[in-house]
């Protein structure tokens, strides 16, 4: 493994300011990730002692930095929590550095880690310095931020697909260069993960427009489609649908600036778009809106108005 970074930056970062959390059952991967913290400083990582344990410490601890041991068995369970870290459907930060530690750094596991939202994938064994060498790495080069309705993480892609539109990257807060680096306290650090967090939900309820819109089209191309040679009308399902779908679309392109979202609400509607999509392309005529209209009005509520809600009622 080559080293990463040998400049007087790497020098200057001072690991010790990082909270740590350490997720890690296998005694001797531990060990052998322990003796490497406690060399640069890290001389009390939080280890949790339940997988309850650990979500509560995500919530309310405020790490830096995650190290999860992924194993084939337990890459399902440490893959969906990358996930709902990053989309924010589990603990504070989004934006924590999320580090897998293996003794598999292959495919599947590597992909799909990769696919979760993973920064960095530490194999063991791992030489010594290795460990402060891709803290360092992840401080002055951590990429970019995709943020789509389905994906939320660094840039995984690869390379560009001819005639594909690239998503548009964005910065967000970075917990090991603005502790280890830049000497920004946890309170500062908050504050500014509060503000990425808010403008990253309202971007993935913009992208989530743009699904709905699609599927306010795919409904109408169905339902409107000819059959026998008669066009057929809509029904009260599929006005209902398109309703609820313009509606949420409405509220995500009204919003003037970063909004108190709520990730979970926020996240199920996302959930909800898509099934919609997935739906209407496979052919249904009449997906059922109850649970897209649940959601619409749950955002009604918040950011909407009346006239909204007397237009999704009927």
């Amino acid at each position: 493994m080559p080293s990463v970074q040998s400049t007087e930056t790497v020098e200057a970062a001072d690991l010790s300011l990082l909270t740590v959390c350490v997720w890690c059952p296998d005694p001797l991967v531990e060990e052998a990730l322990m003796a490497s913290l406690t060399a640069e400083g890290v001389t009390a990582p939080i280890k949790p002692q339940s997988w309850a344990h650990l979500q509560t410490i995500l919530s309310t601890g405020h790490p830096d930095v995650l190290y999860a041991l992924v194993s084939p068995a337990t890459l399902p369970q440490i893959a969906e929590l990358f996930r709902a870290i990053r989309t924010g459907d589990v603990g504070s930060n989004p934006f924590l550095a999320l580090d897998v530690v293996t003794r598999y750094p292959q495919s599947p596991v590597l992909e799909t880690m990769v696919d979760a939202g993973a920064d960095d994938i530490l194999p063991y064994h791992w030489p010594q310095h290795y460990v402060r060498e891709r803290l360092v790495h992840l401080a002055l080069k951590r990429k970019k931020f995709v943020i789509t309705s389905a994906y939320v993480g660094p840039d995984r892609r690869r390379t560009p697909r001819p005639g594909d539109q690239p998503e548009p990257l964005f910065d967000v807060p970075n917990p090991v260069k603005a502790k280890a680096v830049d000497g920004i306290s946890t309170d500062d650090l908050i504050a500014q993960i509060e503000v990425a967090r808010d403008q990253m939900l309202a971007e993935r309820m913009g992208r989530l427009g743009l699904y709905l819109a699609r599927c306010v089209m795919d409904i109408r191309e169905t339902t409107l489609a000819p059959r026998d040679g008669m066009v057929m009308p809509l029904t009260q399902d599929d006005k209902r649908i398109i309703a609820a779908s313009t509606t949420i679309n409405s509220l995500a392109s009204r919003l003037d600036g970063p909004a108190r979202w709520s990730a979970s609400a926020a996240n199920e509607t996302i959930r909800l778009a898509r099934l919609v999509m997935a739906l209407s392309h496979e052919g249904t005529e009449h997906p059922d809106p109850k649970a897209l209209q649940v959601a619409a009005r749950q955002y009604l509520n918040r950011f909407g108005s009346t006239a909204d809600t007397t237009a999704l009622q009927n």
